[in-house]
């Protein structure tokens, strides 16, 4: 291991002291800091205090057992990610497959080479090491993304704004210019006769308050003169399947006054709502 690293801490579980002499010498020899234990129950406890980056683990010991201990460490979201190495005399493919199901990330079968076991260690720090990295990368990008975001969300909802502003004034200016030529421009849902939109110039037209049509779809129809109401009533029905209208009749203020309008109106269907529209302005003759 190179000078200056930090020293990678392994912990030892082995019920033979032999063994724990061995692994941890030549262990020790190498740059790990080493600590062992013959107990399982001890082996958990040291877990926490010690916080090994890496644990061999012997299956048989005194009180639990190695498949115990791996499967506790594992359901343990502080310990989970520390690799477990089973080292032991067990050599079944029964005890390899319940040592991997257990959580283990290798298995090394005694009598062990000590340079079998220290690259099998340091294969697995590498790969710990690794997975870091990647983790660090990932959260790296991450965060780059999610700022990228933020910026392309803040400048779409800048230009959106300005935009609105834009329609809106747009708007302004030509419901400005409508309502001088004293033109009613509305919009309404052809089954329900609902009133979607409708410019303030109705209240020059009609000398009523725009209200007065919001509050009754029947309006329309109630201040058209009696003289010409069922043939207006007749022709708009042909609306739909002419698609576009234009009528002329009368109306009554509410004064009495009586004024000549001209009615155009137009059916499209909405592709978003699916909603048939009927559009139309209405000016005095």
């Amino acid at each position: 291991m190179n000078k200056g690293k930090v020293k990678r801490k392994i912990l030892i579980v082995d019920d033979l002291a032999e063994n724990l002499r061995l692994l941890s010498e030549a262990l020790a020899s190498r740059g790990y800091e080493v600590r062992g234990t013959k107990s399982g129950a001890m082996a958990l406890m040291m877990v926490g205090q010690y916080q090994p980056d890496l644990i061999l683990l012997d299956i048989k010991l005194p009180d639990l057992d190695g498949y115990q201990i791996c499967q506790k460490l594992k359901a343990n979201a502080i310990t989970k990610e520390i690799p477990i190495i089973f080292c032991t005399v067990l050599d079944s493919a029964c005890d390899k497959v319940k040592a991997f199901t257990a959580g283990g990330s290798d298995y090394i079968i005694k009598p062990f080479q000590i340079s079998e076991v220290i690259a099998r260690i340091e294969n697995q720090l590498t790969l710990v090491e690794t997975k870091a990295k990647i983790n660090r990368l990932d959260t790296f990008f991450q965060e780059k993304l999610q700022h990228k975001t933020r910026e392309i969300e803040q400048e779409i909802t800048k230009r959106v704004r300005v935009e609105t502003q834009e329609v809106q004034l747009k708007q302004i200016k030509v419901e400005s210019i409508l309502n001088c030529l004293r033109i009613v421009v509305f919009s309404l849902e052809l089954e329900s006769g609902k009133l979607i939109y409708l410019n303030s110039a109705v209240e020059q037209v009609y000398n009523r308050p725009q209200s007065d049509f919001w509050k009754d779809s029947q309006m329309w129809l109630k201040v058209i003169d009696r003289k010409d109401r069922q043939r207006v009533e007749a022709f708009l029905l042909q609306l739909e399947s002419a698609k576009n209208i234009e009528i002329e009749y009368r109306i009554v203020r509410p004064e009495g006054q009586i004024v000549w309008v001209k009615d155009r109106r137009s059916v499209i269907e909405d592709p978003q709502t699916k909603l048939t529209i009927i559009y139309g302005t209405i000016s005095e003759m």
